[in-house]
């Protein structure tokens, strides 16, 4: 590699570099100054990164997806951050037809780039089959040809939504590995950040639908979740490789309006509407079923029986909280009968030995305890929250003897005991 392809690539040649077949820098040629990351999204995505935003049906992933677009082809801050303002490439491989109805409600609400910074694809094409990538080159061809007209540098191609693009097997990990290949590819040839818009398995859980190949590939996954009882939809990142895991935004989707049909009935589509997220209410908690409560229980039993040390787990609380990891529940609730792990054999700690059902199965009881307020989880961490004044619910965690009086289960609303001398 010359060092003009290297600078291309964004990679600095020291003076160890010479005469080897890779391109090698030496610790004396690093210098004192922090890589830079390079933000397409500040916190949330990477100028040239490969992410993954997955819901389940009707959560509004698609919506939201082309809200961030949007946003960016404005260079407008979105949720407040720094935005890198360029073209959008945007393949609607699902409701394709309709898809512009979106667009044009977003620009009726302000959401209009003015200049040519988007496009759309109206099709399907298959980044995978049984012959390999057969229609890659294709929209690698017409991503070059409305580059070329576009007034400023593309900056993200999305793929709405991935099953649409694949003919192959979700699960296997070379048939999603290969896909991982075309994205890659298209990714380097673009010099674009890419964004795939993708499911849930049929059951729910924590992860994107399919092989794991995909997960370990993205910089970024974030997850989108449908309010309930009135709250408002959520877009939380699960994973990120330079990012902050934990960071989520609150939206709604509005219906509107944008025109008549040929019978003079109102035509009508959803546009995002961003929210500071609600505070939890102050009122008594939810009543937990029998299955929930046992799972609450050995929770906190898992707090009282170890040493649990105060940390630093989530950007919305400065304050350290007790909290512990889901890797660390993963054995013990398994040893109580909650989840079936797989035997490990090579020494590994036990959340490698986890398979998909139990994770899912943690992800759904965990959310749900959360979302009656009897803790606080993110993608990492678990901690338990303090009883409300206004909680009589026989099932109150305050009424379990391994919490009442507890002074490790400190909250954020509470700071940790101090140790200090």
């Amino acid at each position: 590699m010359t060092e003009d392809a290297a600078h291309r690539e964004g990679i600095t040649i020291g003076t160890g570099g010479a005469g080897t077949p890779f391109p090698v820098v030496r610790d004396v040629d690093l210098g004192t100054a922090p890589a830079a990351v390079g933000w397409l999204v500040k916190g949330w995505l990477t100028a040239d990164g490969l992410s993954v935003v997955y819901a389940e049906p009707k959560a509004g992933k698609s919506f939201l997806a082309l809200d961030l677009a949007l946003h960016i082809a404005c260079g407008r801050a979105w949720q407040g951050r720094k935005v890198l303002t360029g073209g959008i490439i945007y393949v609607a491989a699902e409701a394709s037809r309709t898809f512009r109805n979106r667009v044009i409600a977003a620009r009726q609400a302000g959401l209009d780039p003015g200049a040519h910074r988007l496009s759309i694809v109206q099709a399907a094409p298959q980044l995978l089959n049984a012959e390999g990538w057969p229609d890659l080159p294709k929209l690698l061809e017409s991503i070059d040809h409305e580059r070329a007209a576009m007034g400023s540098p593309l900056r993200l191609v999305v793929i709405d939504t991935l099953a649409r693009s694949i003919v192959g097997d979700e699960n296997s990990a070379s048939d999603m590995g290969a896909y991982v290949q075309a994205a890659d590819i298209l990714r380097k040839r673009t010099g674009a950040h890419l964004t795939l818009v993708h499911h849930v398995p049929k059951a729910g859980g924590e992860w994107p639908r399919g092989s794991d190949a995909l997960r370990g590939a993205a910089d970024t996954l974030i997850r989108v979740e449908k309010g309930k009882d009135g709250e408002p939809n959520r877009a939380t990142i699960t994973a990120a490789r330079d990012g902050e895991e934990g960071l989520e935004m609150a939206f709604r989707l509005e219906r509107v309006t944008i025109g008549e049909d040929e019978d003079g009935e109102p035509v009508t589509t959803c546009i995002v509407r961003h929210e500071e997220r609600a505070a939890r209410r102050e009122t008594a908690r939810a009543r937990l079923t029998a299955n929930e409560m046992g799972w609450f229980k050995d929770i906190v039993d898992y707090f009282a029986a170890h040493a649990v040390e105060p940390v630093f787990v989530d950007p919305d609380h400065p304050s350290p909280v007790t909290a512990v990891t889901r890797a660390d529940l993963y054995p013990w609730l398994a040893a109580r009968g909650r989840l079936v792990l797989e035997p490990v054999t090579n020494g590994s700690r036990a959340a490698a030995s986890v398979p998909g059902a139990a994770r899912n199965t943690m992800y759904k009881m965990t959310k749900a305890l959360d979302d009656k307020g009897y803790l606080k989880c993110n993608a990492e961490w678990i901690w338990l929250v303090p009883k409300l004044e206004s909680d009589t619910s026989p099932t109150s965690p305050s009424r379990h003897p391994s919490v009442t009086r507890d002074a490790r289960l400190a909250s954020p609303m509470s700071p940790p005991p101090f140790k200090g001398g």
